[in-house]
């Protein structure tokens, strides 16, 4: 029975995992260049920041955040980080 369980286990993880994603597939695309990244303000930062990170690293950065209760591990210290 548990030699039977294993191989359908087997069976979905291969029918689940999506294509493509071998080592075989080639190397990995190269880096974007700063060069060509879009030119990013400090407002600019502070609407993606508020949009996307405020709510599990908090107003102060410091991983405070009304979400942050509820992730393992959770998030990162960005204060701290700022201060290296």
């Amino acid at each position: 029975m548990r030699k039977h369980a294993l191989s359908i286990t087997v069976w979905l993880v291969l029918l689940i995992a999506p294509p493509g994603q071998a080592a075989a597939d080639g190397p990995p695309p190269p880096p974007v260049p700063v060069a060509a990244l879009p030119d990013f303000s400090v407002p600019v930062g502070r609407v993606y920041y508020e949009r996307y990170c405020l709510f599990c690293h908090g107003v102060s950065g410091r991983g405070d955040g009304i979400n942050a209760y509820s992730l393992s591990p959770p998030p990162a210290d960005l204060a701290g980080r700022a201060r290296r």
